[in-house]
């Protein structure tokens, strides 16, 4: 495994979202290197699912431009843990509360550009109405219950387009049928 020694730190850039971040590096037998990437906080995905479907949101993407439908999620606030942070964001983006919880895995979305680790999470939801409203500064459009069987076809039509819910979905997927 080859040694990293960091050498140096400079924050070049701070934003509420993440930190622009400059590592002087030296490499065990390659010397010295020069890192650039985003420090940012963990976050989560959560896949809320029944028996036979998975919740998707729906909502514009400023970014992309397009109609996205994605897992809820989002950032690990300062002292928070991975779970509550997940059933925080499923309440607030969908309104729904989930009584069993299993851990998935963590995601590095990417790892030359970003420090952050997504926590997976599936959240079993017995029902499909939502306990509250939907916060409306989150941009979501809508909540769709989608049968399990559509999912992969909605990835390959590129109509679910986010890289860590693609990822996730097709790990849950194979999951579920290790739990069945």
């Amino acid at each position: 495994m080859i040694r990293y020694i960091l050498q140096h730190r400079e924050r070049l850039c701070s934003t509420p979202r993440f930190d622009v971040i400059h590592d002087a590096v030296e490499i065990e037998q390659l010397g010295p290197r020069d890192f650039y990437y985003l420090k940012k906080p963990g976050s989560v995905s959560v896949i809320p699912y029944t028996r036979n479907s998975i919740g998707l949101i729906s909502l514009n993407r400023y970014l992309t431009e397009n109609l996205s439908f994605e897992l809820p999620g989002g950032r690990i606030d300062e002292g928070e843990e991975p779970l509550a942070a997940a059933k925080r964001e499923l309440s607030e983006e969908t309104g729904l509360v989930s009584g069993k919880w299993d851990p998935l895995t963590i995601v590095f979305p990417a790892p030359s550009l970003t420090d952050e680790r997504v926590h997976l999470f599936a959240a079993e939801i017995e029902k499909k109405t939502p306990a509250h409203g939907v916060d409306i500064h989150e941009g979501i459009l809508g909540l769709h219950f989608t049968p399990m069987d559509e999912i992969i076809p909605m990835i390959i039509a590129s109509r679910i387009t986010c890289s860590i819910d693609g990822f996730a979905l097709f790990y849950f997927l194979e999951w579920l049928k290790t739990k069945r």
